[in-house]
C-alpha cells in the first residue's frame, strides 16, 4: 500500500487507486486546430477518418510497433 498521495507523471492526482495509465495521448493544440481545420476542408469525411486524430494515430502507432517488433 502506497504511503501518501500518488502523481502520475504529467502531476495530475490519482488518489483512488494510486496508478497511472498504461498508455498516455496528449492531444497538442496545434493538432487540435489541424483537426478542426481538416474537418473544415473535408466535411465528406466528418466523424470517420481525420489524419490529425491524435489518439488514434497513438494507438495506430504501439499496434504498428508490436507487429514490426
Amino acid at each position: 500500500m502506497e504511503n501518501g498521495m500518488v502523481l502520475n507523471p504529467d502531476g495530475s492526482a490519482n488518489a483512488e487507486f494510486g496508478t497511472e495509465p498504461d498508455i498516455f495521448a496528449e492531444l497538442t493544440y496545434e493538432d487540435y486546430l489541424k483537426y478542426l481545420e481538416w474537418e473544415k476542408n473535408n466535411p465528406e469525411t466528418k466523424g470517420l477518418v481525420n489524419p490529425y486524430d491524435t489518439v488514434v494515430n497513438k494507438v495506430l502507432e504501439i499496434i504498428n510497433r508490436r507487429l514490426t517488433g
